[in-house]
């Protein structure tokens, strides 16, 4: 587990996810946390199969992949992870989502922050890349805030370097 200042960034287990493929109720019994109803949005639940899939062939990669839960109130907001384990060359892509009703408050950029802090340790991690549609502001917001800084913009994708 990650642990920032308001978050915990729990490892999305094969279980975990099953759970969640199940129903939010099956996931809430599992972790014994609540989980905000809007969670996981609609992109995310349709790739869940592939996660699961994906888990079951390599368990250990449930290490790149985490929920985010907020302390203040012990509910999952949304989720953080790579987009799998590093390439031959040390490179991971993050990616993450907020549920609508915890956005603006700071949480995706902190649990960033968290995850990036967790991955500059981790052996066989040396570059950390993020990519974004130009018309999310609140994404590039959390990029910027996250030191992220800009290596390429084409029409339709804004492409980040953790520096």
């Amino acid at each position: 587990m990650i642990q920032t200042e308001r978050l915990s960034l729990l490892p999305f287990t094969k279980e975990m996810v099953t759970a969640t493929i199940k129903g939010k109720d099956t996931l809430e019994d599992l972790i014994q946390l609540k989980v905000s109803s809007e969670w996981p949005n609609t992109d995310y639940a349709e790739i869940l199969p592939f996660v699961e899939k994906q888990l079951i062939q390599n368990p250990g990669g449930s290490k790149w992949s985490y929920l985010i839960v907020n302390n203040s109130d012990q509910t999952v907001v949304g989720e953080v992870g790579c987009k799998g384990g590093p390439d031959e060359n040390g490179l991971v892509e993050i990616g993450y989502g907020v549920v609508p009703s915890y956005q603006r408050k700071g949480i995706a950029s902190e649990a960033v922050t968290g995850l990036v802090n967790w991955l500059q340790q981790e052996p066989g991690v040396s570059r950390i890349v993020a990519e974004c549609l130009p018309t999310n502001v609140g994404s590039i917001r959390v990029l910027e805030k996250s030191r992220f800084v800009r290596t390429k913009t084409d029409e339709d994708m804004i492409y980040w370097e953790y520096k």
